[in-house]
């Protein structure tokens, strides 16, 4: 009997969102090179901020002056999310394997 499923969020069920993010951040002046840097490569991300021992705004305040942009941390934070968007063929499978309990 199957007692779990389990689903990448990252990648799967939000299949481009880093991707976006990354875009919309080069829609400000930051290039594609120091949004993957801070985002994706940096110790603070990767060790602070995933390990909880950064906050959101100590993350976000950080990147804003790495990227030497005049982004607010909550308006980071908002790019983030608004670049993220949910596979609908996914989604359904989601719905459908709950459905059938």
């Amino acid at each position: 009997m199957i007692k779990a499923i389990t689903f990448d969020l990252d990648g799967v069920y939000f299949p481009n969102g880093k991707a976006t993010f990354i875009k919309a951040l080069g829609e400000h002046g930051i290039t594609e090179s120091e949004a993957k840097r801070v985002f994706l490569q940096s110790p603070e991300m990767n060790h602070q901020y995933k390990m909880g021992t950064m906050t959101d705004d100590e993350f976000w305040g950080w990147a804003a002056r790495e990227w030497k942009t005049e982004l607010s941390s909550q308006r980071l934070i908002d790019l983030l999310i608004s670049s993220y968007s949910v596979d609908s063929q996914v989604e359904e499978t989601v719905k459908t394997a709950r459905s059938k309990g």
